[in-house]
């Protein structure tokens, strides 16, 4: 093979029930077309499919149907917990395309796992996946890439007891000041733990390299919780979370984000911005926060109504015109 070359393994059409990893190799796994080809993991001892071997990004996965991966993989051998029950990356620029993820479940990263990996997901489907505690569907710790034209449809996180992100979860990024992007996705239907939040994304920025998530063209609605924001939580700082292009978050119960986040182009969050108080109603508190935080926006966007970075007149406009009950 040609130096930079790939390799196809085709699978035909059928159910399979075994484990496999490309262990470095620059190969596609493709299955058959129109989901025909199912991998099982029912019984399986391990992640359905393992990128662990610094694959480069021509390697990857394509037109496969992951199903029922309920063991997942351990990131060391003694690991309390286990990772990515359908797929399980670690350093790997192997992409993932056309695949479907359904009922596959892990302790973080339900269907797929990736640790400190570039790579670029694309034209997926996650149904009925779950997480434990985070990470329902999918979960990148410390990784740039991105996840592109998929739909995350039922996912769950949290039935062990605190969850975040139920469908999406990302923390930090592979090297300081970088961004994963979420773009043209829809995610529904999703069930958060008692933390909330469809999609969460932590900063990390104290616990290891911190990093920021992008979210564009993106549709977030149709998503519970217990407690907290059940569209997108964000735990960091105002400028490592970007909502731009035509993203909508809303409705979701009982409210749609929590923790600081920027605007760009006409993202749309259904909540009561300029109730910047949180008590319910727009007042004299939510004036006296803008009047205070005059100027460029603290780390936390104190008093920035519109989320553009800066406090003025146009957050002041719309404190004054916002005045009563929040709808």
């Amino acid at each position: 093979m040609p130096q930079g070359a790939f390799g196809i393994i085709a699978i035909a059409a059928g159910v399979y029930n075994e484990s496999f990893s490309l262990s470095g190799k620059n190969v596609r796994v493709q299955g058959a077309p129109n989901n025909a080809t199912i991998l099982d993991g029912t019984g399986l001892a391990t992640s359905i499919a393992r990128l662990i071997g610094s694959e480069p990004a021509t390697a990857g996965l394509e037109n496969l149907v992951f199903r029922n991966g309920t063991s997942g993989s351990r990131i060391v051998p003694k690991a309390t917990f286990t990772v990515g029950g359908a797929v399980y990356g670690r350093d790997s620029s192997a992409f993932i395309r056309n695949c479907r993820f359904e009922q596959n479940e892990a302790d973080f990263g339900g269907a797929v796992y990736l640790l400190r990996c570039d790579s670029a997901l694309e034209g997926c489907v996650f149904a009925g996946n779950e997480a434990l505690t985070d990470g329902g569907a999918f979960f990148a710790y410390e990784c740039a890439g991105s996840v592109r034209t998929s739909d995350f449809t039922a996912n769950s996180c949290g039935a062990s007891g605190s969850g975040n992100g139920g469908a999406f979860k990302t923390v930090g990024a592979k090297s300081v000041g970088g961004t994963f992007l979420l773009q043209d996705c829809t995610i529904t239907g999703t069930m958060s733990g008692v933390d909330g939040a469809a999609v969460h994304h932590f900063e990390n920025g104290v616990l290891g390299t911190a990093g920021a998530l992008r979210i564009l063209d993106t549709e977030i609605s149709g998503n519970t919780t217990v407690v907290g924001a059940a569209g997108v939580r964000h735990d960091g700082r105002q400028a490592s979370l970007v909502l731009a292009g035509a993203t909508v978050v809303c409705p979701n119960t009982v409210r749609n984000i929590d923790g600081p986040f920027l605007l760009e182009g006409g993202a749309t969050v259904c909540d009561c911005l300029p109730d910047v108080t949180g008590d319910g109603s727009v007042n004299g508190g939510d004036l006296g926060v803008v009047l205070n935080a005059w100027g460029l926006a603290d780390a936390q966007g104190t008093g920035d109504v519109n989320h553009d970075g800066v406090v003025d007149g146009a957050d002041l406009g719309l404190v004054l015109g916002s005045r009563g009950a929040c709808p």
